[in-house]
Parts: structure tokens; C-alpha cells; sequence
């Protein structure tokens, strides 16, 4: 479900290649038991002729997940987000998302609101200029922005991204709309973008338990990356910048989030789903050795300035290092 919804609110398509073991070029299959695949990963590219993000959608029956199962966690944030939609209220966990770039909102809006699709409707500005967001959420629970400079007047109601839901968190903070533009055109082409529903990203954004360990994570592991953090309402944020791999002149924005405002109530919050999760690792993974498959959710790095091996090293000498290294092509799980 969760491919075809972001085929039909993204723009995203699937992949011609990669595939292996399935008739369908855009299917991985693997762990065959029985005459059935216990691995399923579908294969999507988002962000236009560049290719510009690779969009998988992993389904595992071997990889440990621990006592609460993967669909448990699905089933717990869908929930919450539909909760979410009904009330017009932003949830912690929303800040897991992807954030999708469109130079004019209009059409998209007018077209989810004509298929029935829920979402917030939220608006920010970056030095005078307004950018006006659609959250959106999929059947297993994954939030999408999407954002974008114009939306005509009349099709959904908008509120101004309070204090409680980090507005500097939902806003572009590394190029203007011009810029933003312009990359929008080199992926899709056309001399206007008016009635287009293609989107490229712009940023991801993690939920965290805490932003001191997220820049003590880095500063140690990729002392490179150039990680800064700063607040806005009731959150504190790292963030940091990644070329893309498809193309030498753009970057996508990252964001670690730490929302310290009371959501009220909830069964688990953020800080328990990273617990959970990190308990997951402790028992099943640890320095090369392991998987969980709380793992198969990840920002896939291309490291192309230095072999792997030495930051392997420099990941074992702290003490921290990861499961065994794939081959894989920057993406997102």
C-alpha cells in the first residue's frame, strides 16, 4: 500500500533496475523458504529525471524486530497521525518524515482534496517569504511534506506552524525559492509548473530522544560533517547538509529532532520508540556482526572521498561501530 501511495501523493516511480529474483525489474526478493520470498523490497526513485532519491519500501519475515513487531510500530503511528488529521494537531512522531519540494502547492492540494486524503495544512516563513506544507501520512504510518512557495487562496485552510511544532523545522533553510525553483525544473523539465504535481526532496527528518547524542554521535563517527544546533519553540534540532549523489551542486537538508513539548498522553512516546529500538540492536547486533530490522529504516550514505575501511576503523576505536557493511546506493527506507 504504502509504494502506491507514494506513486499517487509524491509523484515517485518505480525502479527499471535492481531487481532480483522477481519478474517485476523493480522487486527484490530474497530467503526463499517454502516457495516463498520472506524478503520483499520495492524499489521507487523520487525527484525527477536526476533520479535525484531512491525510495524503498523493505518487507522482512527474518530479520529480528524484538517483542513489538515492526507492524506494531506501523499500526501505533498510523493511528496516532489519523488522530492527528482529525484534531489538526501535529504529533511528535511526525517528525520522521520526508519533506517534498513543489513550486506551486495549488494542484496537489486541490487534488487530495478532491480524493478525500487528510492532511495539515501549515504555513512558515524564511526571511519575509511564506512556504505553505501539506503533511501527509501513508497506510503504515510514514509522514511526507510536501511544501512549496504559492498556493492559491480558497482550496484548504492554513494555520501558521505553532511553537509546539518547531516551525524552523518545516521551512528551507539552505536555498531560496528561486534556487529551489531552478532545481525543481532541471528534474522535470517544462516552461511552467503550473497544474504539476512533481515533487523532488528537499529534507529528512528524524524524531530523537536527544540532540546531544545525535552531535556526539557524529562529531565522533563522521567528525566531517558539519552538524549544527539550534532551537526553535519547544524544540531543539541538529542539522546538517549532504550532497546528493545524482547531482554535484544540490543538497538535502537533515534534521534531528528533539521536541520537548507535552503532546499530552500517549502509550509510547518518541523517547520509548528509540529505546525499543536500541534494545532491539543490543541483543541481535553490534560492531559488524548482526542486523535487525529496524536497520532495513535508514538514510542511505555514499562515501566516495575515502575507502569505508577508514571509518570502520575509526568507528571501532570509539567503540560504536555498526553491522556489516552493504553496497548500496544513497536511498531511503
Amino acid at each position: 500500500a504504502d509504494p502506491a501511495f507514494a506513486q499517487r501523493v509524491l509523484g515517485s516511480v518505480d525502479q527499471s533496475y535492481g531487481g532480483d529474483g522477481s519478474d517485476d525489474p523493480a522487486v527484490y526478493e530474497d530467503c526463499l523458504v517454502d516457495g516463498k520470498y520472506k524478503m520483499r523490497i520495492r524499489k521507487q526513485t523520487i525527484g525527477g529525471g536526476g533520479h535525484t532519491m531512491d525510495l524503498h519500501f523493505p518487507y522482512s519475515q527474518v530479520t529480528p524486530h524484538g517483542p513489538l513487531t515492526v507492524q506494531y510500530w506501523d499500526k501505533y503511528q498510523a493511528n496516532l497521525n489519523k488522530e492527528s488529521f482529525a484534531t489538526d494537531v501535529f504529533n511528535p512522531f511526525m517528525h520522521y518524515s520526508l519533506v517534498m519540494y513543489t513550486p506551486d502547492l495549488s494542484y496537489i492540494a486541490r487534488k487530495l482534496t478532491n480524493e478525500g486524503e487528510p492532511f495539515l495544512a501549515r504555513r512558515g516563513f524564511v526571511n519575509g517569504q511564506a512556504y505553505y506544507t501539506l503533511v501527509v501520512g501513508s497506510p503504515t504510518g510514514k509522514v511526507y511534506e510536501i511544501t512549496s512557495p504559492r498556493l492559491d487562496e480558497g482550496i484548504v485552510s492554513v494555520k501558521d506552524w505553532s511553537a509546539a511544532e518547531c516551525p524552523a523545522c518545516h521551512v528551507p533553510r539552505t536555498y531560496n525559492k528561486d534556487q529551489l525553483d531552478a532545481w525543481w525544473y532541471d528534474n522535470f523539465g517544462g516552461d511552467n509548473f503550473v497544474e504539476r504535481e512533481e515533487t523532488t526532496p528537499i529534507r529528512v527528518s528524524i524524531a530523537v530522544s536527544s540532540v546531544d547524542k545525535v552531535q556526539r554521535y557524529w562529531a565522533t563517527h563522521f567528525p566531517a560533517l558539519e552538524v549544527s544546533v539550534w532551537e526553535s519553540g519547544t524544540a531543539k534540532v541538529a542539522s546538517a547538509n549532504f550532497h546528493l549523489a545524482s547531482h554535484d551542486k544540490m543538497s538535502i537538508e537533515l534534521e534531528w529532532v528533539e521536541n520537548g513539548h507535552d503532546f499530552g498522553p500517549m502509550k509510547h512516546t518518541v523517547s520509548d520508540f528509540v529505546a525499543y529500538q536500541e534494545s532491539v540492536k543490543e541483543e541481535y547486533a553490534g560492531p559488524n556482526i548482526g542486523w535487525t530490522a529496524w536497520y532495513d529504516r535508514h538514510l542511505g550514505v555514499a562515501i566516495t572521498a575515502c575507502p569505508l575501511d577508514e571509518y570502520m576503523k575509526a568507528w571501532d576505536a570509539a567503540g560504536g561501530g555498526g553491522p556489516p557493511p552493504r553496497r548500496r546506493a544513497p536511498s531511503r527506507h
